[in-house]
């Protein structure tokens, strides 16, 4: 480790490390990876975890971040966060070839190894290598919560007709991260159709609780001025969740015009037991007041 820098140097702070009399950015960073062995576990994940990660990001990692490249013996929750998880993701970023091997042979299997985090992290808007494996695994039906996913990211055309199949069969009764995931897929590839699918599982109210977050989780990766019309008419929704849902998918991902829209209610939003009481069971507060930028709208 160079002289001057130590474990606890590379941590507390980061940009000082950057800012060290006497060497050059190189040096600075090489230093930094030198010591990263022989910080502790936790400072290992601090350091790759944002913000930290964006002021010491840099291609001399990739050697020092691929010699922890390893299959987990056995498989990961599907939302796990290890620290392999976050070094696949920021090797993907990077541009690692080993790292990008290791995520796609995972995507082969029957069932994968890694979580969610680690296989969505190709930059890649489809892989097309990878649609004779998908559609394999789709018919066999098994790890849905990995696959669904992974399908919903890299999956390309040609897969349509068999998402549309599985979900159809399961409609209303999936879970929410399968529904969400076929539905993301299915209006990327088919709008209207998708997009009326949608509308049915936010109407589906029965089966599952799914209806109270799918318009905002299934807008946040397939947004679109067609979406924001189907969602609208939700903002005036008698359940509460739903219609905070719609109100939610806008204010993060909308128009102009479909952010006024939330603007304008909330100027009614005293009388209005939708938006001033959960599930019109009751106070909840008030809502903002229409001189008042809306907490949606700030989120955004």
């Amino acid at each position: 480790m160079g002289a001057g820098l130590s474990a606890s140097d590379a941590i507390a702070g980061g940009g000082d490390v950057w800012a060290e009399p006497g060497r050059g950015p190189l040096e600075r960073r090489l230093a930094l990876i030198q010591a990263f062995p022989s910080l502790h576990a936790y400072e290992q994940v601090i350091l790759l975890d944002d913000p930290l990660w964006k002021k010491v990001k840099c291609p001399e990692f990739i050697p020092l971040l691929e010699s922890f490249l390893k299959l987990p013996e056995k498989a990961e929750q599907d939302q796990e966060n290890s620290f392999l998880d976050r070094a696949i993701v920021r090797l993907n970023e990077l541009g690692s070839g080993k790292a990008r091997s290791l995520v796609i042979d995972d995507l082969k299997r029957d069932a994968s190894l890694l979580s969610w985090r680690a296989l969505l992290s190709l930059p890649d808007a489809e892989l097309p290598e990878l649609e004779d494996d998908l559609a394999r695994r789709l018919e066999d039906s098994r790890d849905l919560f990995k696959l669904a996913p992974a399908v919903a990211r890299y999956g390309t055309a040609k897969l349509l007709p068999m998402v549309k199949a599985r979900y159809l069969k399961s409609e209303g009764r999936s879970a929410c991260s399968i529904q969400t995931s076929f539905l993301q897929f299915w209006i990327k590839y088919e709008r209207r159709e998708g997009i009326a699918a949608l509308v049915r599982a936010a109407n589906a109210r029965q089966s599952t609780g799914c209806f109270r977050q799918v318009l905002s989780e299934t807008a946040a990766r397939v947004y679109s001025p067609g979406l924001e019309e189907a969602i609208l008419p939700f903002l005036k929704d008698p359940d509460y969740d739903v219609a905070m849902d719609a109100a939610k998918a806008i204010a993060r991902h909308g128009t102009r015009s479909g952010k006024m829209k939330i603007v304008e209610m909330t100027k009614g939003s005293e009388a209005d037991p939708v938006l001033s009481a959960p599930n019109g069971k009751g106070a909840r507060g008030k809502c903002p007041q229409a001189t008042d930028p809306p907490t949606l709208l700030r989120q955004g």
